[in-house]
């Protein structure tokens, strides 16, 4: 009995050694990078943690279990893009945006909540590079997505109801903090 158990924890041990030295993740890492990221990017104005989110964007893009690491290593690299200026790259945030959306769109169906969460930061991106016509329409378009998805108690939709700007609504975290289990634990 004890050469058997012995023998399966050899075998994945060797198995582990393997899908490793052949690049294969015995886990995922992405959303630990994705998180590490955000946290450098907080505490240095941003420098390194494009790095850092490019680093999950690319471990994402190779963990076929998990689809969703994809968009939101996009939308991060793409809101650290947006939250510091000094970096140079705020052009670069709408392409990654773009490809957050419709990978959302892919997996959730383009009237999901959290398609509403990348048309706002998309919309923050067109404005600050002076495209207010296309912010416009793209809040528009978010402010559908959430009167369209949300059940009428739903807190966010009652806020929205009762006058609430939308972007507020959504700074505050309500539509990340519904659909927390698409995030893979990863948390806004």
């Amino acid at each position: 009995m004890i050469a058997s158990h012995s023998s399966r924890v050899s075998r994945a041990v060797l198995v582990l050694w393997v899908l490793a030295s052949l690049g294969c993740p015995t886990r995922p890492t992405w959303p630990y990078d994705v998180q590490r990221g955000r946290t450098l990017a907080d505490h240095t104005d941003g420098v390194g943690a494009d790095q850092r989110l490019r680093q999950a964007l690319n471990e994402a893009e190779r963990d076929s279990a998990r689809p969703w690491g994809v968009p939101i290593s996009l939308y991060y690299l793409a809101d650290v893009y947006l939250r510091y200026p000094g970096l140079g790259k705020t052009a670069e945030a709408i392409p990654l945006l773009e490809r957050s959306r419709a990978q959302w769109e892919r997996l959730a169906g383009p009237t999901d909540p959290t398609i509403a969460v990348v048309l706002l930061r998309l919309s923050d991106a067109e404005r600050t590079l002076g495209d207010l016509e296309t912010a416009n329409r793209l809040e528009q378009r978010a402010d559908a997505i959430v009167r369209e998805s949300l059940p009428s108690h739903h807190p966010v939709r009652r806020l929205r109801e009762s006058g609430v700007p939308l972007e507020e609504v959504m700074q505050a975290g309500e539509i990340f903090a519904a659909t927390v289990g698409k995030l893979g634990g990863v948390t806004p």
